[in-house]
């Protein structure tokens, strides 16, 4: 099969454009196929925590939802910019920042962070229910 201008060793070939973009829709495609699929199996109403066998909360399967499929992007991206030899020089220069700019970041967003991890951990363990009365500082 050669038809000039998309022949198969270009479409297989990631240092060729059109073999960069078939590239990126398999890439792509596959992260969202194992988004899917994994989504599916999260969203399970047989999930339970502890030895109390406590349900867990469909906040936190969203939470935790939204978090995977972050993560699973990313990573087809680096996955992508790795493949691509144009691209190569660029991953490296990405993934030699990330660690200062966590510590910028976490010393930025501190209270941010740890009111978002709070409620996280409110949405899981659900130390109060709907309807129980809460005493703080006296009121």
């Amino acid at each position: 099969m050669d038809w000039g201008w998309l022949s198969l060793d270009k479409l297989m070939d990631p240092g060729t454009n059109i073999g960069a973009a078939a590239l990126a829709i398999f890439v792509f495609f596959m992260a969202w196929l194992t988004s899917v699929i994994s989504t599916r199996l999260l969203r399970r109403p047989i999930w339970t925590v502890g030895k109390l066998k406590r349900k867990i909360d469909q906040t936190v399967i969203r939470y935790i939802t939204r978090i995977k499929n972050l993560i699973i992007l990313l990573t087809a991206g680096l996955i992508y910019a790795s493949l691509v030899p144009s691209l190569k020089a660029l991953l490296g220069a990405l993934l030699a920042g990330p660690g200062i700019t966590a510590v910028v970041l976490g010393f930025a967003a501190k209270s941010a962070l740890a009111n978002l991890i709070s409620g996280l951990f409110l949405a899981v363990y659900r130390p109060f229910r709907i309807g129980d009365k809460v005493t703080i500082e006296n009121e």
